[in-house]
């Protein structure tokens, strides 16, 4: 059986090639090569493509492109079609092979054309090519990345094994790692969990990245990020972004996926010999193995332990924890708007701006206080009632005629007539003082109000004077002073007149004749 000769290199190819005694079939022997080959680089060197005195400066590429000049359909230089979209597409489970191959003929008509059978060839070695990864640097304390490990842990009930979750979270340069158990993946215990975690690293790192589980993340896709409010508002309350990982790249977060595979097997490994009897146990023994890990000395970091670089490094980069940790919060969605524009919440209301009427928003309700949210974004924070009707209610909320009704009345009306002059000011506060209880003097001066805005301030101060000087202070006869402009009028047009005679018409000796009558005691 003849043996295979492996091919030989192309800079001793050259060099054998160059030999006149030897035939193309001779060096086609020595060399693995093609017979046809050495007659092709024979062509070369005699038409002086390739200097032989240069080649040992020339790359290979660029000896084998001299060689094979001017044959670019028999050496397969095609037009080349974008491959990166073509596997995205076919990705789609839209598109046929077929369908994109008829593309690439309509887009490179004018070019050399490959085959179908070629271009399926290329979509495949395309595929096969080794995929190129960005290296992801990351900054002391910058961001804190999170995710469930997948696998259960338990502690005993009884005569049955109670199983949790395990919440698993890194943060920096150093990925110091945090272990806790959480009786679910749901928005509650991933809220605690995330508390924990910050209290455990002694500060608050301005990124946080995670999976697109629902308990953070809503939606996540071409169209935008839409997060869970609960987790939003926490992200507010920490001033934190969060950014979670894209959709299928556990790259993005990759510290925290290297962290989630140790934990898994030293968590099995004490699992084996140890059945927690409670959940405080299971959280102690968990903690445990997170400071184990966090204490071993890593390879090629300088022998230094997670622990010690995370002191040196990422502790001095946290931002400060706030007073007080995010409280776990209760949702309320869809909850309807009123003509009010107030929120019914146990027998409670509260005020959200009047632009909502009729929208319906979210509440996230805490044991101190209620969010009112709509469209992703806060829009209204109150504390929370305790007592049945209460009413909680911002100025700023209300549009500005309610703003104005709700000022207080007897304070707005002296504003008001401080510019208008001394008998204005002067003939309000009799009129509101006037009125034996406070309730009627507000009326009168939101009254007395509607009524000055209505005149010019020169005629308001006129028929004020006219007012004051007749002991005119009733709203009714300031109204009727301002409407017949009187004290524009000469006093002669003024005079006492007496009334037509009418057969209608008592008159004034009619009534001087009962009060006679009366005097003497006559019935009348």
């Amino acid at each position: 059986m003849r043996t295979k000769v492996p091919q030989m290199p192309i800079r001793q190819l050259l060099s054998l090639c160059n030999q006149a005694r030897l035939s193309n079939r001779e060096i086609s022997q020595r060399s693995g090569r093609h017979h046809s080959v050495i007659n092709r680089v024979r062509r070369s060197i005699s038409e002086g493509r390739i200097d032989l005195t240069k080649v040992h400066a020339m790359p290979d590429s660029e000896i084998w492109a001299s060689i094979t000049q001017n044959r670019g359909r028999q050496m397969g230089t095609f037009a080349e079609p974008d491959y990166p979209v073509i596997i995205k597409r076919l990705a789609t489970r839209k598109y046929l092979k077929d369908e994109l191959y008829c593309e690439y003929l309509q887009e490179f008509k004018a070019s050399h054309l490959m085959s179908l059978r070629t271009f399926y060839r290329r979509i495949e070695s395309f595929c096969a090519s080794p995929k190129v990864t960005m290296r992801l640097s990351h900054k002391p304390g910058e961001v804190m990345q999170s995710d469930f490990t997948g696998d259960t842990c338990g502690h005993q009930v009884g005569h049955t094994l109670a199983e949790r979750q395990m919440f698993v979270s890194t943060v920096g340069v150093s990925g110091l790692i945090f272990l806790k158990s959480t009786p679910d993946q749901k928005t509650d215990a991933w809220i605690e969990a995330n508390n924990r975690a910050l209290e455990f690293y002694g500060g608050v790192p301005p990124i946080w990245t995670m999976d697109n589980l629902k308990a953070a993340v809503i939606k996540n896709n071409a169209q935008g990020i839409v997060l869970n409010p609960v987790f939003e508002a926490m992200g507010h309350h920490y001033s934190a972004s969060i950014q979670p990982a894209r959709p299928q790249s556990p790259r993005d977060k990759g510290k925290v996926e290297a962290a989630v595979k140790l934990v898994q097997r030293a968590v099995r490994r004490v699992l084996r010999t140890t059945i927690p009897q409670s959940v405080e146990e299971l959280d102690s023994l968990l903690l445990g193995v997170a400071e184990m890990i966090n204490n071993r000395p890593m390879r090629g970091a300088r022998n230094c332990s997670r622990r010690e670089i995370f002191e040196e490094i990422d502790r001095p980069a946290l931002g400060a924890l706030p007073e007080t940790p995010f409280l776990v919060q209760t949702i309320r969605r869809n909850v309807l708007v009123s003509a009010e524009y107030r929120v019914t919440e146990a027998q409670i209301t509260y005020s959200v701006p009047y632009s909502l009427v009729g929208k319906r928003i979210t509440l996230l309700i805490s044991e101190t206080h209620v969010t009112c949210v709509y469209d992703g974004q806060p829009v209204a924070v109150h504390p929370r009632g305790t007592a049945a009707c209460e009413d909680f209610v911002k100025v700023e909320h209300m549009p500005e005629e309610h703003r104005e009704y709700k000022r207080d009345p007897q304070q707005g009306l002296r504003e008001l007539v401080e510019a208008m002059g001394h008998y204005a000011s002067e003939f309000s506060t009799k009129a509101v003082a006037a009125s034996p209880t406070l309730a009627g003097g507000q009326v009168i001066a939101r009254k007395l109000k509607s009524i000055f805005r209505a005149f010019q301030p020169a005629d308001v101060e006129g028929a004020c004077e006219y007012a004051l000087a007749n002991g005119i202070q009733s709203r009714e006869g300031i109204l009727s002073v301002l409407s017949s402009r009187i004290w524009t009028k000469p006093l002669d047009d003024i005079s006492d007149q007496p009334l037509p005679l009418h057969d209608n018409i008592r008159g004034e000796a009619y009534y001087q004749a009962r009060r006679s009558s009366f005097n003497k005691g006559e019935a009348v």
